[in-house]
């Protein structure tokens, strides 16, 4: 049993009411139609990663972190959910030479926007939410315009409520 089959069975046993666990966006963005509500993903931090000497563009597809990008994207383009929340490492908010000077927080955000969504992200770090381990992750919370009933003040307040529930 790999890693991805035992996260399944551990969310399956303890969260009985969710309908679905996928896992492996690429293949799942490629093949299948599937309506959620809230799409929660993350694609590989390779290119992102402080520790990668030689890291690649964001967009890249070639390597893992764009190939993983694309497929959430491909996927949000297709099905357009409600609600979107991405995780990535701290990474997303430092401008790189290799994407021109932007930020991969900036890029994304960016395209979010074009497929009709408002958005929002903070930087958290694990240990202030009772795990073992200090980790910077940035939680990018997107909502599909049409799902809006406020303004971008409270919308920006309702958004850092949300990710005291993660």
């Amino acid at each position: 049993m790999n890693f991805d089959s035992l996260t399944t069975v551990h969310v399956l046993i303890n969260y009985f009411d969710i309908d679905m666990v996928i896992t492996g966006m690429t293949k799942l963005a490629v093949k299948t139609h599937v309506e959620v509500d809230l799409l929660a993903a993350g694609y590989p931090c390779v290119c992102l990663s402080s520790l990668n000497v030689s890291p690649k563009s964001f967009e890249d597809a070639e390597f893992a972190t764009g190939s993983g990008y694309f497929a959430v994207m491909g996927y949000i383009k297709r099905n357009k959910p409600p609600l979107v929340a991405l995780e990535n490492v701290r990474g997303m908010l430092q401008k790189r030479k290799q994407d021109n000077g932007a930020r991969p927080i900036d890029i994304q955000n960016k395209r979010m926007h074009k497929l009709g969504y408002e958005s929002s992200y903070t930087l958290a770090n694990t240990c202030e939410y009772g795990l073992p381990q200090s980790r910077n992750r940035v939680w990018m919370l997107y909502v599909r315009k049409d799902q809006l009933k406020t303004n971008q003040a409270t919308l920006e307040s309702d958004m850092k409520s949300f990710y005291l529930c993660f």
